[in-house]
């Protein structure tokens, strides 16, 4: 599939998520990407850093990067808590397709 109609079928759904449970949310913001313990890495956006300093924490951080000014993305529900994991991208277009590709729905599409 070219670039250009995986573009195209990712806006389609994007419009498609209007009035749906989950909607793709993306932002260019300052975010940490947080490698933990367990080797898997978060991204979590700079406004909320602050629980993963938390005493709570330590023993599950193994770091926090410097803050990052860039493309993040995911699925969340307005208005309720339901959110997948943000994940990073260059631009808000190669985002939208990332989430597509992830979470697509083809009956939605």
């Amino acid at each position: 599939m070219s670039a250009v109609s995986e573009t195209k079928m990712a806006m389609n759904w994007s419009n498609a998520c209007i009035g749906q449970h989950m909607r793709p949310q993306i932002e260019r913001m300052i975010y940490h990407e947080v490698e933990l313990k367990d080797g898997s890495t978060e991204i979590v956006p700079a406004d909320v850093i602050g629980i993963y300093q938390d005493p709570v924490f330590p023993e599950r951080v193994e770091s926090i990067s410097e803050p990052i000014n860039g493309w993040i993305g995911r699925m969340a529900a307005p208005g309720y808590l339901d959110c997948t994991d943000w994940i990073t991208g260059e631009s808000y277009r190669k985002l939208l397709v990332e989430l597509y590709r992830i979470y697509g729905d083809d009956d939605i599409a």
